[in-house]
């Protein structure tokens, strides 16, 4: 499927919306086939703006051993390149391993300038923090599915999950189950599919018996791509300088779960320190120059035309520059050399966050600076970013904080006002240099052997980069790799030396915009010749990846004899011991000579009353796990169901997982059993199992107590308007219009509610709603939107419904899409 995905140009690129459903603005490039990246349309931070004339744009380094992050369409391909996938499940674990290679399980990222915190700024997660906790690396792992061009959303359990979707070995579309920042999965028993939520709650001691899909993730409007003035310099290091913007992880740092260190660690090759990286932007801009001039954010004013310099006395001059980053600026400063005849002769500092509209004073010189000086200005105020977060609430930052500090984009002005003489005022010199953070993982690292380099970018005329590796090998220390690319792209090669993956460990990468000589593109000073050596194998991602169960079923496991495993089912052996060894083993030999043990380990845990009950209910649930897996024909369970769900006693606490059993094996007879239970229950872990289950084999029977969840949380009420479609029961109608016409923002987790909600009432054939319901086929970011807008008009019957899915068809590049509106116009077609 992938590569049929590749030769069709299978490439989307979709548009920020704050209310998705609405009639859609027509700004900025339309859906297309053959878009080169898979992201917003238009870029929010850094800001494309640097200059009047930069000496280079979109500026990219990528090595053909390590991911390509500057798209997440170019990062997945290249972990299925570097992993050698063939297989649609092989494709997958190699995104779901590369991304966990490159970002961690830490805290949450925090920004108070960003309008949302950076809670969806996925971009930003992988190139600047390198990490954050269970809802960033779902969503990470989300997107770079769907930038693939397959299914893929997040998913809220209490801890938050994500499911990937694809066709299975067999030729089955499913959904696949990943714990994406503690590394988990699970195979089937046959070790050739991943299962699923339902298949981990019936094959598993896993608690995923519950949980939602949530809305899906914007495309980011973050870029990673540099842009450089003639004379500027970004080096980036595989190691830090000073104090980060944010500490989110770091190998010292103690944490109470012991889990910690294991869940994120992000690479197994890595030669490297689990800590961030930094990056130091160098600009000593040269108003006597051309390029100097080109550099400023717009021209100088009252400056002399050669020097920063007032060209009259008594009058402000400046000169203003704007400073662009993909990464998070940590620290800044300026150094001057300057002159001043006297202490009335001003030389100041001014910072900008709007670009250039307001300026708040951010440095004076010093009264006692006169005559000629070389001083240091700081220019970055800071403050416990960690501290703020915690009390973001109340917006614990310093007041009126003015700084570069926790930004992408700023603008400096320097001004003079000379008292008596222009001369008398004046700075002969001016270096920035700017300390920002960045994921060191993210980096386009070396590896032992060749490596192709590529630089992409656009140049200005006359202009041209040098980059620079540094790295350490058995070769020596320090070696260096110099090239000059006049022409991009350009691709050179790197031969590192090291029989061992962690043999090879970068220092810095430096990117320097210089004047081209005409020479061309050319290495300038090369690495000494490295003998090339075969590297042991990559362990497998089986071995990498954290535990469901004894194992992830991709590596064998040693299973102590049955008999020994039924000798330990007793309540003796402690809550932990019962719950994490005995079952677990239980299930996994899925063994029938265990059925009456396993079956008096119930009826024991319930005896004990409710205290004694609820203190082992994971352990009962897992044992009617057991009895599922021991039973492939599910005669004999579904029978022990029967009995279990008549004692109330018995089934308390059991009904999410009785819930999953029936959607698993299709048991219409437990419905009203369900019903009972979901008209009982007012939380969201049941009622929203219970409602899976109603969305695929429901009936006229559970109306009423769907109707009585239509007014739930967003968690419950995306399934509950599904069941409600389901149910047959037309009186919902006028609640679920109300629902499909919330107004929603881009984080409102009512979002799923909405466009579900049209499902519904194309299941209840209220062709009233036909005509919102198409607005939602123009929704440009959400192809799951635009998908699930066709199947609502596909249940509708009413053929006029057609051309508009025609239309949308038409124009629509995701694959699994197009074959919604496909299936929508067939059965319109047929009068079914």
């Amino acid at each position: 499927m992938f590569k049929r995905c590749v030769r069709a140009g299978i490439v989307i690129t979709l548009a920020m919306m704050f209310f998705c459903g609405l009639s859609m603005s027509e700004d900025g490039p339309q859906l297309s086939r053959d878009y080169k990246y898979w992201r917003g349309h238009k870029e929010t931070t850094p800001g494309p703006f640097l200059c009047v004339e930069p000496a280079a744009t979109d500026v990219f380094i990528s090595c053909d051993r390590w991911p390509d992050t500057s798209d997440l369409r170019k990062f997945g391909l290249d972990a299925i390149r570097l992993s050698g996938a063939k297989t649609e499940t092989e494709k997958c674990l190699a995104v779901f391993r590369w991304l966990r290679r490159i970002m961690v399980n830490c805290s949450r990222p925090y920004e108070p300038f960003a309008h949302d915190g950076c809670w969806d700024g996925y971009f930003k997660w992988i190139h600047v923090y390198g990490g954050h906790y269970c809802s960033g690396m779902s969503r990470a792992l989300e997107m770079c599915w769907r930038a693939l061009g397959y299914r893929a959303a997040k998913v809220y359990t209490g801890h938050t999950v994500c499911d990937l979707h694809f066709t299975d070995h067999d030729g089955v579309d499913r959904w696949h189950h990943f714990d994406a920042n503690r590394g988990i999965y699970m195979l089937d028993r046959s070790r050739k599919r991943l299962l699923s939520r339902v298949d981990l709650a019936v094959d598993s001691r896993a608690f995923f018996v519950h949980g939602s899909r949530r809305y899906q993730g914007h495309w980011s409007t973050h870029r990673a791509e540099l842009s450089l003035r003639a004379g500027e310099k970004l080096e980036r290091a595989w190691g830090h300088w000073g104090k980060l913007y944010q500490l989110l992880y770091h190998p010292k740092v103690k944490f109470k779960n012991t889990l910690w260190t294991k869940w994120c660690n992000p690479c197994e090759l890595t030669p490297y320190d689990l800590t961030h990286g930094s990056g130091r932007w160098t600009y000593a801009p040269d108003i006597s120059t051309a390029d100097g001039k080109k550099g400023l954010a717009g021209p100088a004013i009252n400056m002399a035309s050669d020097k920063l310099m007032p060209n009259i006395a008594g009058t402000p001059a400046s000169a203003a520059w704007h400073f662009r980053t993909p990464y998070i600026v940590s620290d800044m400063e300026a150094d001057l050399n300057l002159f001043r005849k006297t202490d009335k002769d001003k030389i100041n500092l001014y910072l900008s966050i709007d670009d250039g509209k307001t300026w708040k004073p951010v440095w004076k010189c010093p009264e006692d600076a006169t005559g000629r000086k070389k001083v240091t200005a700081n220019i970055c105020e800071k403050f416990d970013v960690n501290k703020a977060k915690a009390e973001a609430r109340k917006r614990k930052i310093p007041k009126d904080f003015n700084s570069p500090f926790g930004r992408y984009s700023f603008r400096v002005k320097l001004e003079l006002v000379a008292s008596q003489s222009p001369q008398d005022c004046r700075v002969e010199g001016i270096t920035f240099r700017t300390v920002v953070q960045q994921n060191k993982f993210a980096l386009p690292r070396l590896q032992p052997g060749r490596n192709q380099i590529t630089v992409r970018g656009n140049l200005a005329e006359g202009a041209a980069l040098r980059v620079t590796y540094v790295w350490d090998d058995p070769k020596g220390k320090g070696r260096r790799n110099v090239t000059v690319c006049e022409k991009l792209p350009h691709t050179y090669e790197i031969i590192a030396a090291g029989r061992k993956w962690k043999d090879c460990v970068c220092k810095s990468l430096v990117v320097e915009a210089v004047p081209a000589s005409g020479k061309g593109s050319r290495t300038v000073e090369k690495e000494k010749p490295s003998k090339i050596h075969k590297l042991p194998p990559q362990p497998s991602v089986h071995e990498v990846s954290h535990k469901w169960m004894l194992s992830n079923r991709g590596t064998p496991v040693k299973l102590p004899p049955i008999e020994k495993v039924i000798r330990k089912l007793n309540l003796k052996t402690g809550r932990r011991k019962l719950q994490n060894i005995v079952v677990p083993h239980l299930i996994e030999h899925a063994d029938p000579k265990a059925w009456e043990a396993t079956v008096k380990l119930i009826a024991d845990i319930v005896k004990l009353g409710k205290g004694g009950h609820e203190k082992y209910m994971k352990s009962k649930n897992g044992a009617l796990t057991a009895l599922y897996v021991m039973d492939p024909k599910a005669d004999r369970v579904r029978a022990y169901l029967k009995d279990f769900v008549k004692d109330p006693e018995m089934s308390w606490g059991s009904e999410a997982k009785v819930a999953v059993m029936v959607k698993a094996g299709n048991w219409p007879e437990f419905i009203p059993y369900l019903a009972g239970a979901l008209k009982k229950d007012k939380g969201w872990i049941i009622p929203t199992t219970i409602l899976r289950t109603f969305v695929d084999i429901g009936g006229p029977e559970t109306a009423a107590a769907v109707k009585a969840h239509l007014n739930d949380g967003p968690d419950v009420l995306g399934y509950a308007v599904l069941a409600a479609g389901r149910s047959g029961d037309r009186t919902m109608i006028p609640r679920l219009r109300e629902i499909m016409r919330i107004k929603v923002h881009s984080r409102d987790n009512r979002r799923t509610a909405k466009i579900n909600a049209a499902i519904g009432l194309g299941m209840l054939k209220d062709t009233e709603s036909i005509p919102e319901i198409k607005e939602f086929l123009k929704c440009r970011e959400q192809e799951a939107w635009r998908a699930k807008a066709a199947e609502a008009l596909g249940y509708m019957g009413d053929k006029s419904c057609i051309p508009a899915i025609k239309e949308a068809l038409e124009k629509e590049p995701v694959r699994w899409a197009r074959k919604v509106m496909e299936e929508s116009i067939r059965k319109l077609e047929n009068g079914k």
